[in-house]
């Protein structure tokens, strides 16, 4: 008798808990969530071009770019483009591992703004001169502008705009991307290739 009314009982619950995916599945991989106390360090001091700020959404990308750039420069403007063409290939491509956050090192925000618009930046801002902004240039900012600075989901530097020395170095951080999205493919000896 206990036997039935445990199985009337459980049963049920069973039923309910696979068609509701609550089975004793694997919880999903915390790795997923990335750059967290990073992103909370300037999450509350963000803008967009366009509004829309969904800061939150950085935590998902397991790779981060913050860009340090100003907009009275005709290099900044320059790299600008070629980072934002760099950024549309890569998400177009359906790669989504990529955030970006933009670091503006002019005066005032209103610069910062009009250099957003009118690069067709798509992405966030770290407000000037904010808590959030000032500790992101503190941790980061390389030896001038425009710095792009690559970390890892650990938040550790992979590449950066400047190297130890200061010496500019242009593009290694989206190099370096490129590199760990697509490694060299091993070539074989030459001695397989001659059969």
């Amino acid at each position: 008798m206990r036997i039935l009314c445990l199985t009337r009982f459980l049963l049920p619950c069973v039923a309910c808990a696979l068609a509701c995916g609550c089975s004793r599945q694997a919880p999903a991989d915390p790795a997923a969530i990335y750059h967290v106390a990073l992103v909370d360090t300037f999450a509350r001091y963000t803008s967009s071009p366009n509004g829309e700020s969904d800061v939150q959404q950085l935590k998902t990308k397991k790779y981060l770019f913050i860009y340090f750039a100003t907009h009275w420069s005709d290099n900044n403007r320059n790299f600008t483009a070629k980072l934002i063409g760099f950024y549309n290939d890569v998400c177009q491509n359906g790669d989504n591992d990529i955030g970006v956050i933009f670091v503006p090192t002019d005066r005032s925000q209103y610069d910062a703004n009009n250099f957003m618009k009118d690069s067709g930046m798509p992405w966030l801002c770290a407000r000037v001169n904010t808590p959030g902004a000032v500790e992101l240039r503190k941790r980061y900012e390389g030896a001038g502008v425009p710095c792009l600075v690559l970390l890892d989901e650990n938040d550790k530097i992979l590449a950066s705009s400047y190297d130890e020395s200061g010496q500019y170095l242009s593009s290694r951080a989206m190099t370096t991307y490129q590199k760990l999205k697509n490694p060299p493919k091993n070539k074989k000896p030459k001695s397989e290739t001659a059969k």
